[in-house]
Formats: structure tokens, C-alpha cells, sequence
């Protein structure tokens, strides 16, 4: 994006880590509820260090985190008030977490560029909703192309596996206001897979954002409101990207609310039944969907085509972020993901439902000293100041394939118009049943 703002850090003498009494006593929910923030509340952005060590510092007011973020809310009006009230409670649920009685340890909840957002533009965030085809493929409908499979032999990988070394993934991004999460994930993977290949990677988010056909309106009409990292690779995989600086995104600036959406460039449109026609799309022996074309100008990117991993089978995830990069992955998201600020999050505070809504890029994996657990390593856009940097551990559970259940309403994130009337989900927030990723050269 072309901006994203960003939370200052503090210094450590502003801050210490309290005892449980003192810390009993600081977080006063009544203290919130006038427009002061506890030591419990404002966590520290201080990436993997321990989730205690920043819990606590100087009070915030709802005046100074307007000031903080640039809100134009003036005092005394009714923006003001809601927005004041909205603070207050997302302030009063973080030190719920933080500092009742029931708290937990693996993670730590944090008030950051989100606090005064209103319900609906919170779930805007979550433009994406996941499946492509309107019914179940059948192995049969499907070329069988068994060199493609030479990987499925069993294979050890390490304990643990990082991407975050490239800049696409340590460069926290914003999508502001508006549902792109499908298109910054897509383009934030294939940048990933060009930087490992040593090329350019300096990509048009607003060209995938305007120009992906979606007309089965699969994860939404497409746009801010919502398509599929799928479509977008198989949108770039014809058309090919521009730089950044050819079709710079506008929404990077989170006080910007747009009212039209991006229009596309004649000279970056595609044909979608023409684009269709040329796709060849197989099914290998791991049960991949595998879409290439014979030509196109991704090629010149030096991608030739785009993989969905078969669903809900973590080996398959593993050995595509292992052996050939970062993964674009669709998340269960819950409503304590907004107050993120780091340590490992849970799978119970997934969405119970498993509504694949939100697409977010999975980097890495691995273990956790604190607390001994294992995690995924994901990539949000969310800006910097949630999570850690922008990004999230989430739990990776010792039997990902065993924790399934039904999404019975995949029309409110999953499916095309028309498409399945329920979906089976595993993993962890949902995590390996959807997985795309671009093929390169």
C-alpha cells in the first residue's frame, strides 16, 4: 500500500512488568470506561519477546489515541461519542484478557489502529471468501500428470521453517478500508516466490484488485468486497503485474474510506471467457489442482501457472512451504483476532463455525519457548502496530487433520454462487483446507 500507519515504540523505561497484585489493581475497568487506558491495555509491540514483558505501560486517553492515528473526530460531536464508546469497550475486552481471572497466557491482547472501528468495517476486513469451482471436483474430470508428483514420496522437514526474511514478508502492509485481503495475500506470495527467484517484486496491488474477473462471484462481487487469491493468481497468471508505481493503492492510509471502487485500466483487463478457454487445469497424483496456460504474461513474471493444495491435508501445506515458499491460506477468523498483540494464539478462539472468511499468507512454522507450543506463522494486513509487526502465531495442533467440523453457511465466505451447501474444514482456525500458491519457473 502507499501508506500505513504505524504505532511508535516506547521506551522500556516507560514501562515494567507488574506483579499479579499490582496488576489486579491497575486494571481498573471503571478507569477505562473514563477514557484512560490501564497498563493492561496498550501492549507493546516488542515482536517475540515474552508476552509479560510487555503487558504494562503509561495510560492512554481516547484524546491521545486520536491523536495518535490523525482521527479527524471532533469532541462534543456524536462521531466523537460512538467512537469514544466503541474504544472503550474493545479497551475494557483487553484487559478482560490481560488481567482477569480467567486469563490466559499464550497470547496478549492490545489496542491498536482498530480500537474505534465499527463492527461492519471490522468484517470488511475480511473480504475474502475461498472456494473458485461451484462443485466438488471428481478425480475423473481431471488429467492425471504423474510427474508433478515426485514429491509425494515421505519426506522429513525441520522443526521449523521461516520466509520472513523477504522483504514482502517483514514489510507490514494496511488494506484500510476495504475488503482486499484476497488481493494483497495473492500479491504478497507472488512477490515472496519472485524474491527467492531473485527478481522483481515491486507489484500493482490495485491492478488485482480492479482487474480479476469474478463473474460467479466467488468470495464476494469482487474488489473491496471480496473474491479469491485463486482468481487473482489466475487473473496475474494471463495479465501478467505492473509496479506499484504504475497503479499505486489508495486505501494504504486507514483514515481514507473509499466511495467508488478502483476502475480498471483498459490496457489491464482480461477476457474472462477467453482467459477460461486457454486455462488447462489438472488434478496430479497428491490430489493438487494444477491451472496452467500456454501462454500468458505472467510468464514474464516467470510464473506459469498456480496451485490449489488438496483440502485439508497438512503434508501437502508443509511440503509447498517448504520447498517452494510462502502459501496463501484461507483462516476461520474469531472476534479476538482485531485485538491481537501477540505470543500464540489459540485454536478455540477461532471462529466455532470454521467460516473460511479472511486470506492471509502463511510463511513459516515452529515452536514457541514460552510456552512450548507449536504454531504457524502467518502474515496479516492489518498494519504494523497489530500482532507482531502485522503478524500472528497462530497454534498448530498436534493432529490438524483431526480437527474438523462442518461450515454449514459457506455462502457467508466459502463458496461461488451456487456452490456447495456445506464444506468439511480442518486444521486450526480452518487453516489447511484452502491453500493456493503460484508455480514459477
Amino acid at each position: 500500500e502507499a501508506a500505513f500507519v504505524a504505532c511508535p515504540p516506547i521506551p522500556h523505561s516507560h514501562w515494567s512488568t507488574p506483579t499479579p497484585t499490582e496488576m489486579g489493581r491497575s486494571c481498573s475497568l471503571k478507569a477505562i470506561l473514563v477514557g484512560c487506558i490501564s497498563p493492561c491495555v496498550w501492549g507493546i509491540n516488542q515482536g517475540r519477546a515474552s508476552w509479560m514483558s510487555s503487558l504494562c505501560h503509561p495510560p492512554i486517553s481516547f484524546a491521545e489515541f486520536v491523536s495518535r492515528y490523525n482521527r479527524d473526530y471532533v469532541p462534543g460531536t456524536d462521531e466523537y461519542n460512538k467512537r469514544a464508546s466503541l474504544f472503550a469497550k474493545r479497551a475494557a475486552a483487553v484487559t478482560e484478557h490481560n488481567c482477569g481471572a480467567n486469563r490466559r497466557h499464550t497470547w496478549r491482547a492490545s489496542i491498536n489502529n482498530l480500537a474505534d472501528w465499527e463492527e461492519e468495517a471490522l468484517e470488511s476486513l475480511s473480504g475474502h471468501k475461498h472456494i473458485e469451482h461451484t462443485q466438488e471436483p471428481e478425480r475423473a474430470e481431471f488429467e492425471t500428470v504423474t510427474f508433478m508428483s515426485q514429491r509425494g514420496r515421505r519426506v522429513e522437514y525441520p522443526s521449523s521453517v521461516s520466509w520472513e526474511h523477504l522483504p514482502s514478508i517483514s514489510t507490514p502492509r494496511h488494506q484500510g478500508h476495504c475488503g482486499s485481503c484476497w488481493a494483497l495475500t495473492a500479491v504478497t506470495v507472488v512477490s515472496a516466490h519472485s524474491e527467492i527467484r531473485k527478481r522483481s517484486s515491486d507489484f500493482s496491488l490495485s491492478q488485482v484488485l480492479a482487474c480479476t474477473p469474478n463473474p460467479n462471484r466467488c468470495g464476494g462481487t469482487g474488489g473491496c468486497h471480496g473474491a479469491t487469491s485463486g482468481l487473482a493468481f489466475n487473473y496475474i497468471m494471463h495479465a501478467g503485474l505492473a509496479s506499484s508505481k504504475t497503479f499505486p493503492y489508495p486505501y494504504g492510509d486507514i483514515n481514507f474510506k473509499p466511495k467508488t471502487d478502483l476502475a480498471c485500466p483498459a490496457s489491464m483487463g482480461i477476457d474472462p471467457n477467453e482467459a477460461a478457454s486457454s486455462l488447462r487445469r489438472v488434478l496430479d497424483a497428491d490430489g493438487n489442482e494444477v491451472h496452467m496456460v500456454s501462454s500468458g504474461h505472467g510468464s514474464k513474471l516467470g510464473m506459469v501457472g498456480w496451485k490449489r493444495l488438496a483440502e485439508n491435508k497438512e503434508h501437502q501445506l508443509v511440503r509447498a512451504l517448504v520447498e517452494d515458499g510462502p502459501v496463501a491460506v484461507s483462516i476461520a477468523t474469531g472476534p479476538d483476532w482485531h485485538m491481537y498483540g501477540g505470543g500464540v494464539f489459540p485454536s478455540e478462539s477461532c471462529d466455532p463455525n470454521l467460516v473460511l472468511r479472511h486470506a492471509t499468507v502463511l510463511f513459516g512454522y515452529g515452536l514457541d519457548e514460552d510456552s512450548s507450543l507449536r504454531y504457524w506463522h502467518l502474515k496479516n494486513s492489518w498494519g504494523e502496530d497489530w500482532g507482531e509487526l502485522g503478524m500472528m502465531r497462530l497454534e498448530r495442533l498436534d493432529n490438524e487433520e483431526g480437527a474438523c467440523g462442518w461450515d454449514e453457511h459457506p455462502e457467508k465466505g466459502s463458496e461461488c454462487q451456487g456452490g456447495r451447501s456445506k464444506v468439511w474444514v480442518c486444521g486450526s482456525c480452518g487453516i489447511i483446507h484452502e491453500a493456493t500458491l503460484p508455480m514459477f519457473q
